[in-house]
């Protein structure tokens, strides 16, 4: 027995919830997009893997302290209150651009 949800979609209830799924274009861009980056960012793990890039970095412990930072940034978001609603912010990116200029590409993808 179909029942209307959201914005008028009508869903039936005896087929399951993965049958009815519709991929949305945004979904369908993400997905193309994560697709065409997956061989750069294999390519960039594979050189750093198979070369000694990280006995050839001057600091090893700024790029592992920026690492840490990056992640620990992105998983501790800031609310901020705006305009009677809250917002999650990260600062993430600051950690992530002085990561890139610092060190190897495969070390920033594995990051």
């Amino acid at each position: 027995m179909p029942y209307r949800q959201g914005r008028g979609r009508s869903i039936d209830r005896s087929r399951p919830w993965y049958v009815q799924l519709r991929p949305t274009r945004l979904v369908l861009f993400m997905l193309l997009v994560c697709l065409l980056a997956l061989p750069i960012a294999v390519h960039a793990v594979a050189e750093l893997l198979l070369s000694p890039v990280l006995q050839r970095l001057q600091q090893p412990e700024d790029v592992i302290v920026l690492a840490a930072t990056l992640v620990v940034a992105e998983l501790l978001p800031i609310q901020i209150s705006r305009a009677g609603r809250t917002d999650e912010v990260t600062i993430s990116t600051t950690f992530a651009l002085a990561l890139a200029v610092s060190a190897p590409l495969g070390v920033v993808v594995l990051a």
